[in-house]
């Protein structure tokens, strides 16, 4: 399953999380494959909470120089804002109504750079910010047969749905057992819900 998710990042132009992953994990957001290319790191942090001493900004295994693509909303202090252009990050007000990022506005931009593939790896708010806009093609969900307990966070975020009937179905269903874990593969339906 690791050994697939480094595949994808080598493959895709870009991989995205959001800030809550950033601050719990302080993730390299790296490709670990032998002569793979590490992506570009896509950071959702509408109030600019990213330390610029963050792993994320460190080369990768090849020396290459990260390459951070950031968006904040207007409301993010100016002054963690220039330190994280400090440090190398690009970046992007880009605010909606809620004062979080408007995500079809930063997928806009994020094309207009020539990122056309993204993997959204990080945090269960953002892939259901990511949900809610109608902006996943494709979910590829790992379930290991392992138990680990504790006060873990879920896959998927929000709010969530009152009604069973109101939550989004997967069509094109694939199944996959890479190693002993099962890789579940599909894409949501957008129009009718259930």
């Amino acid at each position: 399953a690791r050994a697939r998710v480094q595949q994808w990042r080598d493959e895709l132009d870009a991989i995205a999380v959001g800030v809550n992953t950033v601050l719990l994990d302080d993730p390299l957001l790296t490709t670990r494959l032998p002569e793979g290319r590490t992506p570009v790191k896509v950071i959702f942090d509408s109030m600019a909470r990213t330390s610029p001493s963050a792993r994320l900004f460190e080369a990768d295994a090849g020396g290459n120089p990260a390459r951070v693509i950031m968006f904040v909303s207007a409301s993010a202090d100016a002054g963690r804002v220039a330190a994280l252009r400090e440090r190398g990050a690009e970046v992007v007000t880009q605010s909606a109504e809620d004062g979080r990022t408007d995500i079809s506005a930063a997928l806009a931009n994020l094309a207009q750079r020539g990122l056309h593939s993204l993997l959204l790896e990080g945090g269960g708010t953002l892939a259901w910010s990511f949900l809610q806009a109608r902006a996943i093609d494709k979910v590829a969900w790992f379930i290991a047969p392992l138990l680990v307990g504790g006060p873990g966070r879920s896959p998927l975020g929000g709010l969530g749905v009152e009604r069973m009937a109101d939550g989004y179905r997967l069509e094109n269903v694939h199944n996959e057992v890479i190693d002993g874990d099962l890789l579940i593969t599909g894409s949501p339906r957008y129009g009718r819900r259930g």
